[in-house]
Formats: C-alpha cells, sequence, structure tokens
C-alpha cells in the first residue's frame, strides 16, 4: 500500500512490542453474557479502583437501558423470521405459530414465578423467552429478558424485576398481535 494512503502503515503510531497494557477485559458467565459483579472483582484484583458502588452502577445501567431500549423502533416479527429462515414464507408461518402459542404461557408462567419470588424458575423462563428474542434477533425485548435470566435477589429488587416483566409483558403483546 502506498505510504501516502490514510490508514496506511506508515500513518499509524508504533507501539513498542514490549508495551503491555493491564487492564481486565469485561469477563462474561458461563453462558458468555457480561457480567458487572465480575467486572468489580477484576478490577479490584488488578488494583484499579472501582468508579462506583455496584448498586450504583446497576441503578444508573437499569435507568439507561430502560431509556434507550423505549427510544427504539420496533423491529418487525414477520421480516426477522422471513430473514431467520431465507424468505420461506411456509416455514416462517410455523414458526409464528409457535410462537404465538408458546410466548402467553411463557410469560404467564414468568408472572407466576415472580408472585411466588422463585427466582430460579424466574431466571429459567428468561433464558427461555431470551432464546426466542436472540433467534429473531428483536433486540428490546432481548434485552429485558437478559436482565430476568440475569435476575439476582441479592443485587436487583423484586421491584426492579416487576418493572421489567412488566416491560417484556408489553412488548410481547406488539408482537403477539404482529404474529396473528
Amino acid at each position: 500500500m502506498p505510504s501516502n494512503v490514510p490508514g496506511s502503515s506508515q500513518d499509524r503510531p508504533r507501539v513498542p512490542q514490549d508495551a503491555k497494557v493491564e487492564a481486565p477485559s469485561m469477563p462474561n458467565d458461563t453462558h458468555g453474557h457480561h457480567k458487572p459483579e465480575i467486572w468489580s472483582q477484576k478490577c479490584q484484583e488488578s488494583g484499579n479502583q472501582e468508579p462506583a458502588s455496584q448498586h450504583t452502577f446497576q441503578q444508573r445501567n437499569l435507568k439507561n437501558k430502560k431509556t434507550k431500549l423505549k427510544d427504539r423502533a420496533p423491529q418487525s416479527l414477520h421480516s426477522s423470521v422471513l430473514s431467520l429462515v431465507n424468505g420461506n414464507k411456509e416455514f416462517a408461518s410455523k414458526i409464528l405459530q409457535v410462537f404465538s402459542e408458546d410466548t402467553p404461557k411463557n410469560i404467564k408462567s414468568l408472572k407466576k414465578a415472580f408472585s411466588a419470588k422463585d427466582e430460579a424458575e424466574v431466571n429459567k423462563i428468561g433464558h427461555k423467552i431470551k432464546s426466542s428474542f436472540r433467534m429473531f434477533k428483536l433486540k428490546v425485548p432481548f434485552e429485558y429478558s437478559l436482565w430476568i435470566e440475569n435476575f439476582s435477589s441479592d443485587k436487583q429488587s423484586w421491584q426492579e424485576l416487576d418493572e421489567y416483566v412488566s416491560l417484556l409483558d408489553k412488548e410481547c403483546s406488539k408482537y403477539l398481535k404482529e404474529s396473528r
């Protein structure tokens, strides 16, 4: 590549080969999801000071996430499913039928687990619901169900969970109307 072309190796600053940056990367749990509590622990182990308490981080994260997600334009379930099956309308129709049958049952089970304060069941159902939205590449309900899957009464409140269950229920209702 000629040296006068932007992005050529001559335009980039040289970094010594023996340079090392000691910063922990964002760790994941066993499912590959980012875990802020592990991040905090890694920061402390590496000698970095945690910039804010975990509780403050979670409150800020909850508020930011809900605001960002509410402002996003909804994606079309039909277009997502058609894309998933390379335009096969018959197969897409079958997937939408299963989605429209299973999702209300899952939301009902989630609400029941929430009412019983059954944290393990809440996490399990959140994971189950999340998988559908991940497959369909629907970001907003995916993020809500991911939060529910990772809910821990040691770190979040049941009131926050209630908010997320309500938000997920509303999102699911939108997509269920579209799937019919």
